[in-house]
């Protein structure tokens, strides 16, 4: 994953427990194929990041989250110069 410690370290604070998810070697973002085979009954949210201002796969990934009723929470941090479907 490329996110930063400062997202884990929300979580932790909240009681919660992160789950890390490798990145697709090609583009250094998850994809949603991962996304889903990490998904269990203690899934809360789905923390996708937008990395070196390449954008994630987002409507793949937030159409993994509403199949399974999960909140997705786009990780902008690295966004600056992004374009997604623009």
């Amino acid at each position: 994953s490329q996110t930063w410690v400062s997202t884990l370290n929300m979580i932790c604070l909240l009681g919660a427990t992160p789950v890390m998810i490798d990145v697709d070697n090609d583009n250094l973002m998850i994809t949603p194929a991962a996304v889903e085979a990490a998904i269990t009954s203690r899934t809360k949210a789905i923390i996708p990041v937008h990395y070196a201002g390449a954008p994630a796969d987002i409507d793949a990934i937030r159409a993994v989250g509403e199949r399974h009723g999960i909140s997705v929470i786009e990780d902008a941090a690295h966004a600056a110069g992004t374009h997604y479907k623009g």
